[in-house]
């Protein structure tokens, strides 16, 4: 298993290895710093030519915008380390003005969401893929991408930038992927501890493989910046800053990026169509839930009309601004009460029945009568964000059961049966 090998790993730690950071005023005015910084020229030529009202009913783009547990276990959404955020809420009639970090690109997959099915373009063109297509490009050769937008959607009460990054393959080239899958990004430059070429680096795929622009050559990323802020010095120390992560946020619209992949099996959708399926993140750990959500109910496809399921999204963030795609996923339990529903743990701001902090394992642990039922009745269940989530995860089932080796002889059995999928770094 790729993302479980010792070369994900490197890579993962790599990427991560300083996103750890002080949780103090200082930090968090130095971070937030960044956020001044919005990129949305591009947006409306870029969703001019899918729909006849796609430009219509969504807004101008902002001028400006601005990812205790149930015992001694780490906080799973870190309060200090993965912060993210998303919009404010819009009107069931979508006809709401924006929030000012809220850009036309996002607006308008929202839009899409809540149209009815039979408002939703068909998308049949790449429903022949085999179960997992074959990687087109290796780190060695990579594929040179196009940035065609991206925008800060992180709000101002939460720390750190989250940046929705938007690739177009070059044309003629064929860069199939999946749902659950991942790409690595090459940043450009010489790593100037070895005097190599930097590693590539790992990011989970938002985007269904339609991409967001529904044309097929197109691919998302939730990416974080990666600083390292010294209390001693109160300077950013760049050499412990992500370089990759900040190379991404810190592009333009035509800027270049060279890529590889697509790979993992760890995180696809179930064949089985009426299979449920529960979904845990933390910050941007959101990404390959996102991109099932597009593909089992905002889009028009043989997967959206054959899925008979329930899918459960848990999802863990400090602060109420840090909720990505909220509206998107709001619009889809508005459309499908039936089979889709959110549960969100906001660490800053609600306590668990403990008077802790409540974690994304505390609502599972609230509903873990239910979550243990699907399971038992062959549901899948899906992980994916910082490492530290899990011991508090682990221990909050385990906690529910009469003994511990209940549990483990579950998770042995979920495991064996392929329902049991983790992606965490």
């Amino acid at each position: 298993m790729f993302l479980s090998s010792p070369l994900f790993i490197l890579l993962a730690v790599a990427t991560e290895a300083f996103n750890i950071l002080p949780n103090s005023p200082t930090q968090r005015s130095f971070v937030s710093s960044h956020k001044s910084k919005s990129k949305l020229e591009g947006w409306p030529s870029f969703f001019s030519g899918l729909n006849p009202i796609a430009t219509a009913t969504a807004p101008a783009p902002a001028p400006e915008s601005v990812s205790a547990p149930a015992a001694a276990s780490a906080p799973s959404d870190s309060d200090s380390a993965s912060a993210v955020s998303g919009p404010t809420a819009l009107t069931d009639a979508y006809k709401a003005s924006t929030s000012d970090f809220l850009g036309v690109q996002l607006q308008e997959n929202i839009r899409k969401a809540a149209l009815p099915m039979g408002d939703t373009p068909e998308l049949m063109f790449l429903e022949d893929m085999p179960i997992v297509p074959a990687m087109w490009a290796k780190p060695m050769a990579p594929v040179t991408a196009t940035v065609l937008g991206l925008q800060d959607i992180i709000g101002p009460e939460a720390p750190g930038d989250i940046m929705h990054v938007v690739l177009k393959f070059p044309d003629g080239v064929d860069c199939p992927y999946m749902e659950g899958q991942s790409i690595s990004v090459i940043p450009p430059g010489i790593d100037p501890k070895n005097e190599r070429a930097f590693k590539p680096r790992l990011y989970s795929i938002s985007s269904s493989r339609y991409g967001d622009d529904l044309k097929g050559n197109s691919i998302s990323l939730v990416v974080r910046r990666a600083v390292f802020w010294d209390p001693e010095t109160e300077k950013e120390d760049p050499e412990k800053k992500g370089m990759c992560s900040n190379f991404l946020c810190d592009l333009s619209v035509g800027d270049e990026v060279q890529v590889s992949g697509a790979v993992g099996k760890t995180m696809l959708l179930p064949a089985d169509d009426n299979a449920d399926i529960i979904m845990c993140a933390t910050g941007t750990g959101i990404a390959p839930f996102r991109s099932f959500t597009r593909r089992l109910f905002a889009e028009d496809n043989t997967k959206s009309r054959s899925y008979k399921g329930k899918a459960w999204l848990f999802l863990g963030v400090p602060v109420t601004s840090g909720l990505l795609y909220q509206e998107e996923f709001a619009e889809l339990t508005r459309k499908h009460p039936d089979n889709f529903m959110t549960e969100y743990a906001i660490s800053r701001e609600q306590k668990n029945i403990r008077g802790g902090k409540r974690y994304v394992q505390d609502a599972l642990l609230e509903n873990v009568d239910e979550v243990v039922e699907r399971m038992d009745n062959g549901a899948h269940i899906y992980f994916c964000g910082l490492r530290g989530m899990m011991p508090g995860i682990l221990e909050a089932l385990e906690n529910c059961m009469d003994d511990c080796s209940m549990f483990q002889e579950k998770m042995k059995q979920w495991k064996a049966e392929k329902r049991w999928h983790v992606e965490v770094y």
